[in-house]
């Protein structure tokens, strides 16, 4: 948010009671809209992620009276009643992070190691509780549900709004390829296999951490072409010749062995090379790599720096150097239209929205899919002949649930004409291509503003504007 532009939660008063990484992050997300946010608890000490988290927040100590308020954050530890029209609790108690900067030996042990959190899920267990991961993910839930009844309440919902969001739901919403894949009734984890189905996809060897002679290397080969330049590097095409593992490459490896035996023969060759090497190598053949860097190296980190990523903030706590803002929003002179009022909150607080949603692999869809709901109208456009994620069926429906699809050649000028006419009638338009691909597809800021000034432009990118992965 720019320090001279107040945020769309100017004005409104939040009240944060309780201790757990979900209750901090919402409080963070809503300051940084422009809310103002009082903690009630002795003065945190603002090192490590605590200056991140608290750093923009008012502090009350415990017994003073507190001020009105607009949104209740309240945790499990809480014990005020809850008074504000706006109420999201967070049932899960605070907890310690289980992490350390190496993977070690077993799956669950990696999720809570801090590097696998994201991929294992769905293995030693229907999803892994791995703080601060899950308290993350309910972080950004407890947000997404605070503007949400604020929202709801602006358009003239008279019943209060009081919502839960745990851990469990902050874990499933930041693993969604593996929520995917949970069974309804699952059976004792004795009695299975690991790969229960097709389905149920082996992330071992498409995305994995390895450990190079000096350090860790994230490596994810999400493409069957990606495969085939990888098993020529590691001089094995014998492997790219085989039609079984070709079939099934690389979201079906159902087979335990197969996707075992696929990610120790990407361990040896990286284990040969140094980090940099086997980056510049990877990268240098499109092959998604990249260092694992802690948070200091990353901040001095030349890509980092590219992108415009270090940040020095500086306030009455001190001088804090950290990634960014966690939100920038740019406001145009256009005023858009009211929505009219919502009879009640079933019908959702975005009822009456459009969104085109004009996305790919997981952020873009996911971003949609909680738009559609909140009650949104959301349009996916995709390839006539059906998107390529659509292989990997349950993450498909998953990520796309509740929204409308078009089919549109996007390589014609016809396909380009139609985008261009549904983008200028829609409220929103979300996309994760890279800033060459949005200005080439016309879904880029500047040519959605002048289409339609009053259009939200929502543009999520893995890498920054500039960086050496390719996805």
């Amino acid at each position: 948010m720019s320090e001279m532009t107040p945020g769309p939660l100017h004005g409104v008063r939040i009240l944060e009671d309780g201790n757990a990484i979900g209750i901090g992050v919402a409080g963070l997300l809503l300051a940084e809209l422009g809310a103002s946010v009082t903690r009630i608890g002795s003065p945190p000490d603002l090192t490590g992620p605590a200056r991140i988290v608290h750093r923009a927040k008012a502090t009350l100590e415990p017994g003073e009276p507190f001020p009105p308020a607009d949104v209740m954050l309240l945790g499990a530890d809480s014990d005020l009643p809850a008074t504000a029209p706006v109420v999201v609790r967070f049932p899960d108690v605070a907890s310690e992070d289980a992490g350390g900067l190496a993977p070690a030996g077993t799956m669950l042990a990696e999720a809570r190691s801090g590097l696998m959190r994201l991929q294992l899920g769905h293995r030693d267990g229907p999803f892994c509780l791995a703080a601060p991961i899950a308290g993350l993910g309910a972080g950004i839930l407890g947000a997404l549900s605070a503007a949400s009844g604020l929202l709801g309440q602006a358009r003239g919902v008279t019943a209060a709004w009081d919502s839960t969001v745990s851990d469990r739901d902050g874990t499933l919403v930041m693993q969604t390829l593996s929520a995917s894949f949970i069974d309804p009734a699952p059976p004792p984890a004795a009695a299975r296999p690991r790969y229960r189905d097709a389905y149920t996809v082996s992330f071992s060897p498409i995305m994995r951490f390895h450990q190079a002679r000096d350090g860790w290397v994230f490596v994810a080969a999400v493409s069957r072409h990606m495969w085939h330049t990888l098993f020529g590097l590691m001089g094995r095409p014998d492997l790219a010749e085989d039609p079984e593992l070709d079939a099934a490459l690389p979201f079906n490896l159902a087979d335990q062995a197969q996707g075992e035996h696929l990610a120790a023969l990407v361990a040896e060759f990286v284990s040969g090379m140094s980090v940099d090497e086997c980056v510049d190598r990877f990268v240098r053949n499109k092959i998604v790599a990249a260092p694992v860097l802690n948070g200091p190296a990353f901040l001095s980190h030349p890509q980092a720096a590219a992108n415009g990523l270090p940040l020095e903030v500086h306030d009455a706590a001190g001088t804090q150097r950290q990634v960014g803002r966690f939100v920038q929003c740019a406001a145009t002179e256009a005023q858009a239209a009211p929505l009219g009022a919502l009879d009640s909150v079933a019908a959702g607080p975005l009822h009456g929205v459009r969104v085109i949603d004009v996305s790919r692999a997981a952020a873009g869809p996911i971003c949609g899919r909680v738009l559609a709901d909140l009650g949104a109208e959301v349009v996916r456009v995709e390839s006539p002949d059906g998107e390529h994620s659509r292989q990997v069926g349950l993450t498909f429906a998953g990520n796309n649930r509740n929204k409308l699809s078009l089919g549109l050649d996007l390589t014609k000028p016809e396909g380009l004409d139609a985008l261009a006419r549904i983008t200028e009638q829609s409220d929103v338009v979300l996309t994760n291509a890279l800033p060459a691909a949005s200005a080439r597809l016309g879904i880029d800021y500047a040519t959605v503003a002048a289409r339609n000034p009053a259009t939200s432009h929502i543009s999520i990118l893995g890498f920054g504007q500039i960086g050496r992965a390719h996805v």
